[in-house]
């Protein structure tokens, strides 16, 4: 069974997605391999192999029960339930022998299609170990009639010469788009130019490049079901800078409408109107910010005066 979580699958430390994808190749491998193997030697057999071996995919989200049970301490997480373990109807899964994948012995920071076959196959070995080799019991009680091993036949790498003219290629049909667009009216744009500068700036204080290099989920999910949008003391999830950066946008564009929108209104009460509603709504922002900083570091701004 392969563990995951929808919102940390584009993680790049984790490479879940990618993991996910190397798994569902040995899936399809094994279930092959089986079919042919039944095909074969257990041709007459009752039970075919293919009922007693199966790769899932848990996602947390939906299965937090079986990955309590199954004693998920983080991710990646691949794990194999012996056909000779006891699964109560409630409490921990007994797990027998080495039912976790590691890294120490499995290598790799992100393991392959290969990786996860040579752990299906060890593990299947394992289970006839675990069976005693003793076909008396019949096929549907042991592990016997699985075959040996899961071999993944890995597609060889494409030619460097192939590699060099694909890249050759994007980079011209880039510049191609780019030149084009540069000389374009849409590039002379004084508004788009004004909404990617603030775009930019707004990213860059919200922490969007911290978020990607620390891999920092937008929430952080908690056992309970419920979900955690700030952290206590120094370090922040997606949502909290994203939040803050848009609370320091706010104080600065609600400035920006008292001097350069509010101004230009022809009546003088409606320049009063929409110059006290953008200083009030600067000042709420400006105390949001307060506030969170306060209960993040437990020290008031005025403290540092003294």
């Amino acid at each position: 069974m392969f563990c995951t979580a929808k919102h940390l699958l584009d993680k790049p430390q984790l490479g879940l997605r990618k993991m996910r994808r190397e798994f569902g190749t040995v899936a399809k491998t094994a279930r092959k391999t089986l079919a042919e193997h039944a095909k074969g030697a257990n041709a007459s057999s009752p039970a075919s192999p293919l009922d007693a071996l199966f790769f899932a995919t848990l996602d947390f989200e939906q299965a937090r029960e079986a990955f309590h049970r199954l004693g998920v301490q983080s991710l990646p997480w691949v794990i194999s339930v012996s056909p000779a373990a006891a699964v109560p109807a409630e409490g921990d899964i007994e797990l027998l022998g080495d039912a976790v994948m590691r890294h120490a012995r499995y290598g790799h920071r992100h393991w392959s299609a290969a990786d996860f076959a040579r752990f299906a196959s060890d593990r299947i070995e394992a289970w006839r170990g675990e069976d005693g080799g003793d076909d008396s019991a019949g096929p549907a009680s042991s592990a016997t009639d699985f075959p040996p091993a899961i071999v993944i036949h890995e597609a060889p790498p494409r030619p460097s010469v192939v590699n060099v003219f694909l890249g050759l290629a994007m980079l011209s049909g880039l510049a191609a788009v780019g030149w084009k667009l540069y000389n374009s009216r849409l590039a002379k744009s004084l508004p788009l130019w004004t909404l990617a500068c603030l775009s930019v700036w707004w990213f860059s204080t919200s922490g969007g490049m911290y978020n990607i290099i620390r891999g920092m989920p937008m929430v952080l999910p908690q056992r309970d079901g419920t979900v955690k949008l700030f952290l206590e003391g120094s370090g922040q999830v997606g949502f909290e800078g994203f939040l803050m950066g848009s609370l320091y946008a706010t104080v600065g564009l609600a400035f920006l409408a008292v001097s350069a929108a509010a101004t230009r209104l022809a009546d003088e009460g409606s320049r009063r109107v929409a110059g006290y509603s953008a200083l009030c709504l600067a000042w709420f922002a400006y105390r949001r910010v307060v506030s969170i900083h306060d209960w993040k570091t437990s020290f008031g701004w005025h403290s540092f005066l003294w």
